[in-house]
Order: structure tokens, then C-alpha cells, then sequence
């Protein structure tokens, strides 16, 4: 009878409760999980309630046993709290969501943490070790590099889109310019890649806050400083040996973590040699390259940060098969200071400001190469200053966020090259290569966010101001160009409109409109050789901006279990921006087969679409698929548009096995035949191939994971069509590594 009276008595507590909450209307603020700001404009329907929270983050309801709070807003992506969680969270008073923003962007999310972005790639320690981050970039299908070397400077392409068409930044604005005009040092080769926590492809011109997005934005994202109430540190060292190439690569990382300062050093050291194709053709790939950097942030007050890195990057004695020079020296410092201001319930609630700067000292010659009959000797020392910064508000209102603000980036660039010659006279040229130039790029930009019960808009513009000028202007150059100043305004739009159907399906259209100027190399390189073929290259101040109009069509499937994202997309360029033969200009070199010059050539069109699909089987066992394809066609000379990477397909399985400890998979990489070429560049048809790698990993102790693996697992020979052809040939290009075995250990502590 006790224990019956003790269950009746506790129903009518239970049932009383429920009641006690029925019958008024209880308050839960949502808050940041990282920044502890509220959410202000989030979306919620409860039974027949529905509403917006509050400036404070806060929504009220009428608790009704048995239902779940559905949740959504822009930068937070869909939610749903249970009968049992929205308990919880009305006695406790709040609850907490971790930021999703770029969920609303077309966006490919490359992340060493855990994430839940619109994509997410999980990259292992090997992917910390390399030291080219285009290597990185190509994890995903629809990324592609240029090929100078085998081993280093992989310059990325995406949708056709690639050098300045493409803006790639740390941090949202932190940036170094290629010193060799000939793009050994692209800036992706220059990112240490065991400092980075996210890589961000935003996909085509909508996202405008980081700078002029042309084709895309790719943003390096270094880790958010991590503090402790109690001093601790935090230690990583790894290193790997391949076989193919005799390379060696280690890196090393060491936290100290206390209340208001988060200190680290990173360091890394990789060193190759030649390497042997599938049809054991050796490949000249020799390669030095070093980084090392520090980063201190300190909370200066409860709610402002600051946070200051240097980095120095080293690379020596380099092998670029498919240029008359090598890379000999390349010495790189980078420098930013960063300022977090968050501003708690009020309507401007964050203030970043980052300034930086970097210089590139890069020498190439060819003194490396083994020539037959050497008639010449060249050098070529260069160098770049990149400088500026961003500063950026955050401005919450009931239903929208707005991000409003200014960058600058100004580039230098100077530097010559010197041909002794070895016969008849003897005589010593020095060309002016850069023309001591530079370009000031000065924007404002804004961005809306705006959440309503059926739809997401999204609104951003952005004003560039575009000044150029060679400060050193050759005679050659000025006969031909002789304005060599230039200023030029680029207006930039885009809109996007987004319908979560249910909490599983979302569809979402972009539309954006994006205008660049020409870049130093387009400008002001003078008579040198730096594209697909031999010509040499001349720039042109008066080339009118590039124009490229936009839109994405997205759709996406997101369960417990499945991700399925397919985007479609189409370009209409104009005042297409390519280099054409003029056989009225007198080429420097005797051996060029002539001179090009930049020139605006009219409108040109770009459509395809990437699909990407996960789904987790049984047992700790999932596979994942992706396609990606690009049609380009230059519309004045109804010719297909150079450097267009073919159809491709990849897919993994992957297992993890005994609370992961065990983890392995098996990647297949099949591109088709290449056959949409440029004449006019000299494109040659590129055969299909079939790339088949497999890794196996296990965490041996708490702090250590060993790993090995086979990439090229049946030793085909393949060159992918973006890779360049071998100095002095039309044919022989740079074949991709054979069979290569490697072995990797990382010890980590924390």
C-alpha cells in the first residue's frame, strides 16, 4: 500500500508539474555555445505557437506535454528540441546552439575538427603534414591544381576559375602575392597547414565580406585560441616517410593554455627527391620546404581579445620540370594582429579588426637544370609586399544579421631577370620583369541575413576601388602601353534565397553578379614567358574589368544517416580577360615562338555541377561519393576555353572499428578523357586514368596512432590535364607518382 500512495504521489507531482507549466508561459533564451551571445531573430513553432526570440535571445511559450520545439534561424541552420529537452531547457532557463552561417553559402567545408557545415571532409594527420596546400584543396572533386612541378606550388583551379579569379585568404583577409611571375609560390603553397583548423570553399561570387569573390573565396581558418582556468599545455609531433621520392616530412605543434593567454609554436620541415612514374619514367621533383610560426592571443578584457602571429617560410633548390628555371631560394614572412570585440545585448554586437602584411623574397635560375648545350644562364630574383587588413561589425536585430565593413590590400611587386650569354659576345641582358608595380584594392562591403517562417534571404554588396600603376615602367613597355596609371570602380551584388522544406530537405538558388580588375601579372608583367605555351607574355593597364554573372541552384538531403548535396551552376562572363598572339610585337628570347598580349576577348560561358553524397552503412562502415564537371566555351571563337579540368568521380569506403581505434579505407579517383581542348593554346587531348589508394590507421596508445598506406595502389601511368608539359616539349608532360608505400606516427598530448 506504501509504495502504491508513493506512485500515486509522484503522478500527481509529475502531472501537477506539467500542468504548473501549461498553465503560464515560461521563457528559454538561446544563446551562442562559443561567443555566450543570445540568438536574436530565431524562428520557433511549438504546437500552434509561433514567434521570433527576443533582442535578449528569449522566446516564451505555453509548455504542451508531448511536443517538440521546432527552432531555426540564419546563422544557426534547423533544430528540434524534444518533450524531454524542452524541459530541460524551461527549468534551466536557456540553451545553446553553436553558429552554422555558412550553411547558407554554396559552400564546400574542408575541417581537421568536427564541424557541421553544408560539407565536411575529415582530414588525417597526413593532411597536416603536407606542405603544398593545394594538395589539401584537391581532397576535394571539384578542385583541381595546376602542375608546375611534381612536388610543389600546386596552383588551384576551380570551375575553370584560377589565379586571381580565385580569392584565397587566412582568416578572411590575410594574403601573400606570387614573387615568380612564373607563379612557382602560389599563395597556397605559403599556408602552414598544421596551424589550420577549417578550409572554406565559398563557392562563386556571393560571398563578398572577404574580398573580391570572382569565382570563389577559399578561406584558411586558423583554430580559435583555447584557454584554461589552470595552466596546462598541449603537444603534437608527426612525421612520415614515402618511399617513392625518398620523402621525409615532420611536424610539431606546442600549446600553453592559462586563463587569459593562449600561446603556440608550429614548425614543419619536408624534403624529396625525384620520383618514379607509373612507367618508371623518373620525374624531376627534388624539394626543400620549412615553416615556422608562433601565435599569442590574450583576453585583454572579459569581452575584447587580441591575438598577434608571425610565420617565416623557407623553400631551396626546387625542380620545376616545365620551366626553363628552378626555384633556388624562396623566404617568406608573414605577419598579422587580430582585435575581437563582443558586445553583449546590444543591437551592434561584434567588432573584428585584422591588419597583416607579407613579403615574398623568391630567386629562380637555371642552374639547376642539366641542359645538353647551355647557350645561357638566367636568374631571376624577385620579390612581393602584400599589405592591409578588414574590420567588420556584427549588427543582430529581431530577424536579421547584418555584416558591414572596409578591407584594403595593397601589392607590390619588383624584380628582374638576368641572360648572360655563353656565345658570340657574350653579352648580359636585364629585363624588367615587374616594373616595380602595385595595385591598391579599398572596399566596403555588406551582407543581410534575413529569417522569415518560410524563406532565408540573403543580400550582399560590395564597392572595390581598383588603383594601378608601374612605378618603374620600361621603355618596351610604355612604347606599347604608355598609360600605366589606372583607376577603376567595381560594383559587386549577389542574393540568395533559401526554403528549408522540413528539417531533411532545403533548396536554394543564388544569383550574384562580380567584377574584378586585371592583376599584376594581366597588367604589367613585361615580355615574359608565364602561361600554358612558350609566348611571352605582355600586360596591358587599360584592360576593361572582368565581369562574371552568376547562378547556383542547390539542392541538398540531410538525415541521421545520408547527405546528399548536388549544385548546378552557370556563368556568362564578360570582357573575358586571356593573353592573344601579336605577331606586331618583337619577342625578347630567340627560342619563343612569339609574344602574347592581355587583351579583353569578349564574353565566354561556363556551366556544370558537383554532387556529393555520405551515407553510413553498418558496424562503423560508410562510403561517400562525388562528381564534378565544368563546360566552358569562349563565345567569340566558338572554342572551348582552356585549363578545364574533365569529368571526374571518386568514392571511398571507409570503417572505423573498436571505439575507432581502427580505421581504414579504400578511395577510387576515374577521370575521363579530356577531349573539349583549346586550339588556340595548344591544348592536347588528355586519356582518361583510374587512381585507386588505400590507408589503415590505429591509435596504439592514447597519445600515439600509427599508420600506413599504398597511394597508387596498381602503379598506373597518368598525367591529369592540368599538369604542364616538360620544358622544351608539346608532349612529355609531368606524370603523377607510381606505386608509393608510406609510413606515419604522430604522438600527440593533451
Amino acid at each position: 500500500m506504501r509504495l502504491l500512495r508513493i506512485t500515486i504521489l509522484l503522478a500527481l507531482l509529475i502531472v501537477s508539474n506539467q500542468l504548473a507549466f501549461s498553465q503560464e508561459k515560461k521563457t528559454i533564451q538561446l544563446i551562442d555555445k562559443v561567443t555566450e551571445e543570445p540568438i536574436v531573430g530565431a524562428n520557433f513553432s511549438y504546437e500552434n505557437q509561433k514567434g521570433f526570440s527576443d533582442e535578449f535571445g528569449k522566446i516564451q511559450i505555453e509548455f504542451k506535454a508531448n511536443n517538440d520545439l521546432n527552432l531555426s534561424h540564419v546563422n544557426y541552420g534547423q533544430w528540434k528540441l524534444s518533450n524531454e529537452e524542452v524541459i530541460k531547457a524551461l527549468n534551466e532557463g536557456s540553451f545553446l546552439r553553436k553558429s552554422n552561417v555558412v550553411n547558407l553559402q554554396p559552400v564546400s567545408v574542408i575541417a581537421y575538427h568536427n564541424s557541421s557545415q553544408t560539407k565536411r571532409i575529415d582530414l588525417n594527420y597526413q593532411d597536416k603534414l603536407n606542405h603544398d596546400a593545394g594538395t589539401v584543396l584537391n581532397s576535394d572533386v571539384s578542385i583541381n591544381s595546376i602542375k608546375k612541378s611534381g612536388a610543389y606550388g600546386f596552383d588551384p583551379v576551380f570551375r575553370g576559375f584560377k589565379y586571381d579569379q580565385l580569392n584565397v585568404v587566412i582568416n578572411g583577409s590575410c594574403s601573400a602575392s606570387a614573387a615568380c611571375p612564373n607563379r612557382m609560390d602560389p599563395i597556397t603553397s605559403q599556408i602552414p597547414l598544421n596551424a589550420i583548423e577549417t578550409i572554406q570553399i565559398l563557392k562563386g561570387p556571393y560571398s563578398l565580406r572577404y574580398g573580391n569573390s570572382f569565382g570563389a573565396t577559399i578561406n584558411f581558418m586558423t583554430g580559435k585560441p583555447v584557454f584554461s582556468e589552470k595552466l596546462k599545455t598541449t603537444e603534437r609531433f608527426s612525421t612520415t616517410y614515402e618511399n617513392n621520392g625518398n620523402v621525409y616530412r615532420s611536424e610539431g605543434y606546442f600549446g600553453l593554455h592559462s586563463k587569459k593567454i593562449d600561446f603556440n609554436l608550429v614548425g614543419s620541415w619536408s624534403e624529396g627527391d625525384d620520383y618514379t612514374a607509373g612507367n618508371d619514367n623518373i620525374i624531376q621533383s627534388d624539394f626543400l620546404r620549412a615553416s615556422f610560426g608562433a601565435n599569442l592571443s590574450a583576453k585583454i578584457t572579459n569581452n575584447q581579445l587580441i591575438s598577434v602571429s608571425v610565420n617565416r617560410n623557407i623553400g631551396r633548390n626546387t625542380d620545376f620540370p616545365s620551366l626553363p628555371m628552378d626555384l633556388i631560394s624562396d623566404d617568406t614572412w608573414m605577419l598579422s594582429a587580430e582585435h575581437n570585440l563582443l558586445l553583449k545585448n546590444r543591437k551592434l554586437s561584434t567588432w573584428k579588426t585584422l591588419v597583416y602584411a607579407t613579403h615574398v623574397d623568391h630567386l629562380m635560375d637555371n642552374s639547376l637544370k642539366i641542359l645538353n648545350h647551355r647557350t645561357m644562364n638566367a636568374k631571376s630574383p624577385t620579390q612581393t609586399l602584400t599589405f592591409g587588413g578588414r574590420t567588420e561589425a556584427t549588427l543582430i536585430t529581431k530577424n536579421t544579421t547584418t555584416y558591414a565593413g572596409f578591407d584594403l590590400r595593397v601589392e607590390n611587386a619588383e624584380g628582374s631577370r638576368t641572360r648572360e650569354m655563353l656565345t658570340g659576345m657574350k653579352p648580359v641582358f636585364v629585363d624588367n620583369i615587374w616594373q616595380n608595380s602595385s595595385i591598391e584594392r579599398s572596399g566596403f562591403f555588406v551582407e543581410t541575413n534575413i529569417n522569415t517562417p518560410s524563406f532565408n534571404y540573403v543580400v550582399a554588396g560590395r564597392l572595390e576601388i581598383n588603383k594601378s600603376q608601374a612605378k618603374d615602367a620600361a621603355t618596351e613597355f610604355t612604347n606599347i602601353n604608355p598609360n600605366t596609371s589606372v583607376t577603376q570602380l567595381n560594383p559587386n551584388l549577389s542574393f540568395g534565397i533559401i526554403k528549408n522544406f522540413n528539417q531533411h530537405y532545403s533548396l536554394k538558388f543564388w544569383l550574384g553578379s562580380s567584377q574584378r580588375s586585371g592583376s599584376l601579372t594581366e597588367k604589367y608583367i613585361n615580355y615574359f614567358s608565364v602561361g600554358r605555351d612558350a609566348y611571352e607574355l605582355l600586360g596591358n593597364p587599360d584592360l576593361k574589368p572582368e565581369r562574371n554573372n552568376q547562378t547556383d541552384l542547390i539542392f541538398e538531403i540531410k538525415t541521421e544517416k545520408t547527405f546528399l548535396n548536388v549544385d548546378v551552376f552557370a556563368s556568362y562572363m564578360q570582357n573575358y580577360i586571356t593573353s592573344i598572339k601579336n605577331p606586331d610585337l618583337i619577342k625578347r628570347i630567340a627560342s619563343s615562338p612569339g609574344v602574347r598580349q592581355f587583351q579583353n576577348a569578349g564574353n565566354a560561358f561556363k556551366t556544370g555541377f558537383e554532387m556529393n553524397w555520405k551515407q553510413y552503412l553498418f558496424y562503423g562502415i560508410q562510403h561517400q561519393a562525388g562528381l564534378a564537371y565544368t563546360y566552358a566555351k569562349d563565345l567569340e571563337n566558338d572554342e572551348a576555353l582552356p585549363e578545364i579540368a574533365p569529368f571526374e568521380i571518386r568514392y571511398s569506403l571507409i570503417g572505423k572499428f573498436f571505439n575507432d581505434k581502427l580505421s581504414s579505407d579504400i578511395s577510387l579517383r576515374h577521370a575521363l578523357k579530356q577531349d573539349r581542348i583549346s586550339l588556340e593554346y595548344g591544348e592536347k587531348e588528355t586519356p582518361a586514368f583510374t587512381n585507386v589508394d588505400f590507408n589503415i590507421s590505429y591509435k596504439l596508445f592514447n597519445f600515439m596512432n600509427l599508420a600506413t598506406g599504398v597511394q597508387n595502389l596498381f602503379n598506373e601511368t597518368y598525367y591529369e590535364h592540368l599538369n604542364r608539359a616538360i620544358s622544351g616539349s608539346a608532349t612529355d608532360y609531368i606524370f603523377n607518382r607510381g606505386r608509393n608505400v608510406y609510413f606515419r606516427m604522430v604522438i600527440e598530448i593533451r
